[in-house]
């Protein structure tokens, strides 16, 4: 599956679900599920693994941002 796909499939599931899907994007969906693996008190490596990050330092600054480290 590419980001095309992946985008179409997503705009798809969220009309489907009456979700207006302009403030959602496959980046935004990524971070929050980061962020609430972290949330749960799952390990950076585990989420690493999970979301398809090369390094700790790209997964911490999705992190980041939820004020979780």
């Amino acid at each position: 599956m590419n980001r095309s796909n992946c985008s179409f499939n997503n705009k798809e599931i969220f009309k489907l679900a009456g979700i207006d899907s302009k403030n959602y994007s496959g980046h935004s969906l990524r971070s929050g599920f980061a962020t609430s693996a972290a949330e749960s008190g799952a390990e950076e490596r585990s989420i690493m693994a999970m979301t398809g990050h090369k390094s700790t330092e790209m997964v911490r600054r999705y992190i980041k941002e939820a004020n979780l480290i």
